[in-house]
């Protein structure tokens, strides 16, 4: 099982938090992320794709300044990825800080100081990179989560520019429900020669839907004829 991979610590983590078997992204993705390939994985909500990342990346950190960076589309889902990192981070304690717009700016100063892992959305963190309050060239791993709503709102040349702060000896890897041709494009501008996982996909065609118009004279008579045709033809 690829929990086995991981250390002690995250393992006991992962048992605290109920988890028994690693989801299929899971499989597919801990194992390459591990043996330091960039990965971008294409999977439904809820399938695991936060774990699949969160967890290698975990088992590799070594707790140095800004080592990790997660970008996320949304304070929501920024605060969502801190919890379970905070999950995972039990046994270990490795020092994180989440940043995002809309609130001040001194509690996020003071977590960045000493930070080992960084949740951030793109906006804020730009704002802090520019006052130079984080360090990007610092960060030796990059996820970026949601790649399609990044793209669908409007924050792709902000993931560009991230990336081209971030260090040149980084690992990268890509989380995204759908993959689009835009989303594959984003993705390969930020990932070099990334494995692509891609789960539960399937094409299929929508059924043809027939629309017809009837006319009547408006009379009872043709009303009751077109009623009576239109059930016996729907048998």
């Amino acid at each position: 099982m690829v929990f086995n991979l991981l250390r002690d610590e995250l393992r006991q983590a992962i048992k605290d938090c109920g988890y028994s078997e690693p989801t299929d992204v899971q499989r597919s993705a801990i194992p390459k992320i591990l043996d330091g390939f960039n990965v971008a994985m294409q999977a439904r909500t809820g399938s695991g794709k936060t774990a699949a990342y969160l967890l290698p990346t975990m088992n590799m950190m070594r707790g140095g300044l800004t080592e990790t960076l997660i970008v996320s589309p949304t304070r929501e889902l920024a605060l969502q990825i801190t919890s379970q990192f905070k999950s995972f981070n039990k046994y270990i304690g490795f020092t994180g800080a989440v940043v995002y717009g809309g609130v001040g700016y001194a509690e996020q100063v003071k977590a960045l100081r000493d930070a080992s892992l960084v949740v951030a959305t793109p906006g804020r963190l730009l704002d802090l990179a520019n006052r130079s309050v984080v360090d990007l060239g610092n960060v030796k791993y990059l996820i970026i989560d949601e790649v399609d709503r990044m793209l669908d709102m409007g924050f792709i040349n902000d993931i560009n520019t991230i990336s081209s702060l971030a260090s040149d000896r980084r690992q990268t890897h890509a989380a995204t429900a759908t993959l689009p041709m835009s989303v594959r494009d984003a993705i390969n501008k930020i990932l070099v020669n990334p494995f692509i996982i891609r789960m539960g996909v399937h094409q299929y065609e929508l059924p043809m839907v027939e629309q017809l118009v009837y006319i009547t004279d408006g009379s009872w008579r043709s009303k009751y004829a077109l009623a009576r045709g239109m059930v016996m033809g729907s048998k």
